[in-house]
């Protein structure tokens, strides 16, 4: 067998294998078995975390609670604002001051603002024709009287008896 000698001549030689190679650092799994103590701290670690825990999904029930009563109170809203606009009105309490006529047994119930103004000074000085152009121009709203408005009231006892 022939071999090139032109080949192996011209080749530099290989440098030696090293012995051993520069040390790099790298990070090994070893198992490690927890002392006593260290049990000890893992175990108050550990109920310090789950009452934060618990601290946390308290916080976050009472943030959900938050929400859904707003979300309660807008749902309401929506559906007051739904029954008016379905409806055309609805009913809102004003105070009225109410006066009764016996003589032409009608109950008649004015706005407040219209007393306040010195209306019920005038009321009962008015006419029939009066009373009709009256209730409308100050607003007033004329009901028939009922049988409990015909009872008298009972003058209550004063202390001390009757003198």
């Amino acid at each position: 067998m022939k071999t090139n000698t032109a080949e192996t001549e011209s080749a530099p030689p290989a440098p030696p294998a090293p012995t051993r190679t520069e040390p790099k650092k790298a990070l090994k799994s070893i198992k490690h078995s927890y002392t006593p103590s260290e049990r000890q701290n893992l175990g108050e670690e550990m109920a310090r975390q789950v009452n934060e825990l618990c601290a946390i999904e308290s916080e976050f029930e009472q943030v959900k609670a938050q929400y859904k009563s707003r979300q309660t109170a807008a749902q309401a809203l929506i559906n007051r604002c739904a029954s008016a606009l379905t409806s055309g009105f609805e009913f809102r309490a004003m105070p009225h001051v109410l006066f009764i006529d016996v003589k032409r047994r009608r109950r008649v119930w004015f706005p407040q603002v219209a007393a306040d103004n010195g209306l019920l000074d005038r009321v009962g000085k008015w006419s029939q024709i009066d009373w009709e152009e009256g209730c409308q121009a100050y607003g007033g709203i004329v009901e028939e009287m009922r049988p409990e408005d015909l009872q008298t009231e009972l003058p209550i006892a004063q202390k001390g008896g009757d003198k």
